[in-house]
C-alpha cells in the first residue's frame, strides 16, 4: 500500500511537470530562468526539495518497516524527481 501511494505521487508529479513543460514550453523555461537568475532565492524553488525530502523519508520508512519485494526501486528514484 505504501509503495503504491508513493509510486502514484511520484508518477503524478513527474508527468504533471513534464506536461506543463511541453505544453507551455516558452513560459515554463522563461519562468525557470527568471527564478534562477534572481539574486534572492524564491520560495517556489524550495517547495520541490522539501517535498522530495518528505517523500524520501516516507519511502525509507516504508522500505524499512513495510518492506516490499522491489521497495528500493521507489526509494532509489526519489532523488531524480526534482
Amino acid at each position: 500500500m505504501w509503495f503504491q501511494i508513493l509510486s502514484l505521487l511520484i508518477a503524478t508529479a513527474l508527468i504533471g511537470k513534464a506536461s506543463i513543460a511541453l505544453v507551455w514550453r516558452q513560459k515554463f523555461y522563461a519562468a525557470r530562468g527568471r527564478q534562477y537568475d534572481s539574486d534572492s532565492l524564491p520560495f517556489k524553488l524550495l517547495v520541490a526539495p522539501i517535498l522530495v525530502g518528505a517523500l524520501t523519508l516516507i519511502a525509507w520508512y516504508a522500505t524499512i518497516f513495510h518492506y516490499q519485494a522491489a521497495a528500493w526501486v521507489v526509494t532509489g528514484f526519489l532523488p531524480h524527481c526534482q
